[in-house]
């Protein structure tokens, strides 16, 4: 009776072997059909069309910084599971071939691999596409000894005509001491154009404004003015690090300051290989660059649970006491930071 059993058993693992040589040999008929039945256009991850990266992702694409790309793609691509996309082509492909079940189950590696190398679906530039236009800023570096040092600066430097001289004497008189930013609304496609760079692809020298919306804004006290200028050219080198989403400025001009409506900016602008009109040296000081550094620090300590001395923004202190007596104002417990009313 053992004997029996025992035969048993090795003819049922002996047909077992003999089995799966023949799946083996058959593999490259099965392969075949399986490529036949698998449509042109495999898409294992999906994009709704509302869909669309947040300013932080657009600013970190456009910041010339290849980490801050891959880090921002590496959370966006966690995003979406292909494991649906994958059951979905695998039921077509059941139903096309009419192979027998257990060859999608011998085979399931291999069929999985050949679904995964068939996906033309490319998630991140569905993103860019559906983002739109973003809100940005070009800071110009802009340091004049005084007011009319600066009208004349500016006139030169945009090439404004004389009858709008009395509108720009305003726009410094207003200014606060802001930096000089040119307002416009980059073209999700030329995201593309300025990923490349953080990868040390070749991109467009040059950056051509015209009828620019210009302004003197001060981020650090929420203050400034803006003028637009009909008639106005101005041609600078593409520096990404000089390209700023709006939305992820501490005080914008747009949304905190003026509350302005969306495309109010009347800036058209162009990539390319024009003539320089103004000369900006990569490698210079950046005024902006190092503020927008500093609130990302004061950002992180806040995320941390703490605060910082000197740190203006309120929102960003949590154990807050307003004092109703001479001078009042709001004390912070922690960092002892005193905003005067």
């Amino acid at each position: 009776m053992y004997q029996r059993r025992f035969s048993r058993r090795r003819r049922a693992i002996a047909r077992k072997k003999v089995a799966a040589v023949i799946m083996k040999k058959s593999w490259p008929r099965y392969e075949a059909a399986i490529k036949k039945a698998l449509p042109k256009h495999v898409a294992l991850r999906y994009v709704h069309y509302n869909d669309q990266l947040n300013p932080e992702q657009v600013a970190a694409y456009i910041s010339g910084d290849a980490d801050k790309i891959q880090g921002v793609e590496c959370d966006l691509l966690e995003c979406f599971d292909t494991y649906d996309g994958y059951l979905g082509y695998l039921m077509e492909v059941k139903q096309d071939t009419g192979l027998p079940e257990r060859v999608f189950d011998y085979y399931s590696d291999d069929i999985r691999f050949m679904i995964e190398d068939a996906d033309t679906s490319d998630p991140i530039t569905d993103l860019i596409n559906n983002t739109g236009d973003v809100a940005c800023i070009y800071t110009v570096p802009f340091d004049p000894e005084d007011d009319k040092d600066a009208v004349r600066q500016l006139m030169k430097m945009f090439k404004i005509k004389k009858e709008q001289r009395k509108a720009v004497q305003q726009l410094v008189a207003c200014g606060d001491g802001g930096g000089l930013e040119i307002f416009f609304e980059l073209n999700s496609q030329d995201i593309k154009v300025l990923i490349d760079a953080a990868f040390g692809n070749q991109i467009p020298p040059s950056i051509t404004f015209e009828n620019c919306s210009i302004g003197l804004v001060n981020h650090w006290h929420g203050s400034g003015d803006c003028l637009d200028l009909p008639g106005s050219k101005i041609t600078v080198p593409l520096i990404p690090s000089r390209i700023r989403v709006e939305k992820t400025l501490h005080y914008s001009w747009s949304y905190e300051i003026a509350g302005m409506c969306h495309g109010w900016q009347q800036t058209s602008y162009k990539f390319g290989n024009d003539k320089i009109t103004f000369h900006i040296d990569p490698a210079g000081d950046n005024a902006l660059a190092a503020m927008q550094a500093r609130q990302d620090k004061y950002n992180a300590t806040f995320k941390a649970g703490g605060c910082t001395h000197g740190d203006m923004d309120i929102t960003r202190h949590r154990n807050k006491q307003y004092i109703n007596s001479y001078p009042c104002g709001t004390h912070c417990k922690d960092c002892k930071t005193f905003w005067i009313d």
